[in-house]
């Protein structure tokens, strides 16, 4: 990735560069590099406790930098390292959030609009749907501002994108038509 690794460029500023370097990656090797890296930030990840994985906040952004991959596998394996750091660290705690905010880089390409849009963005594919519901799941009720959602509307949006979950239980389940009715009114009024 270009200029991640330039002496005295801040972290902040080498991740910001990786949301708009990633969408340059045609080229099968670079893809197979840049897969490779997000396997190993996802073992690193895993081997780290949340007091130690908390020590390095540029994980946390550097992840949802990756998250604007446009590549289906490139975006599958940024969403489960998203996953696994939200897995360890306490995301509703005010201290790790005020961690993240003095670490957010500054100039994202395209501009960062919370990690809502890139979450629900897995929602259409078979591979990433479960892991990104499960997400929305876990931050429906956080205020994390900035982190999340910068727009008062990210509740509603959260529970708007689980009714297709919700269909599919429930027809699963073996309810008729009346009852996915009603348990899609029911979650009318939720809204």
């Amino acid at each position: 990735v270009r200029g991640v690794g330039v002496p005295g460029a801040s972290a902040g500023q080498a991740t910001a560069r990786l949301s708009g370097e990633w969408r340059e990656a045609q080229d099968g090797v670079v893809q197979a590099l840049q897969l490779e890296c997000l396997g190993t930030l996802r073992h690193m990840v895993g081997r780290l406790d949340a007091r130690k994985l908390i020590l390095a906040p540029g994980l946390f952004w550097a992840a949802i930098a990756m998250l604007h991959a446009p590549g289906r596998r490139l975006y599958e394996a940024a969403i489960f390292l998203f996953s696994d750091i939200l897995r360890t660290i306490d995301i509703a705690d005010t201290c790790t959030q005020n961690v993240l905010f003095r670490h957010c880089p500054q100039g994202w390409t395209p501009a960062y609009n919370g990690v809502k849009p890139l979450i629900l963005r897995g929602l259409g594919h078979r591979r990433t749907h479960h892991v990104c519901a499960r997400l929305l799941q876990r931050t429906i009720n956080l205020r994390g501002g900035m982190l999340l959602d910068p727009t008062p509307h990210y509740t509603i949006v959260c529970l708007v994108a689980q009714l297709p979950l919700l269909l599919a239980v429930c027809l699963s389940r073996g309810f008729g038509c009346y009852n996915v009715c009603v348990c899609l009114r029911l979650a009318s009024w939720l809204l």
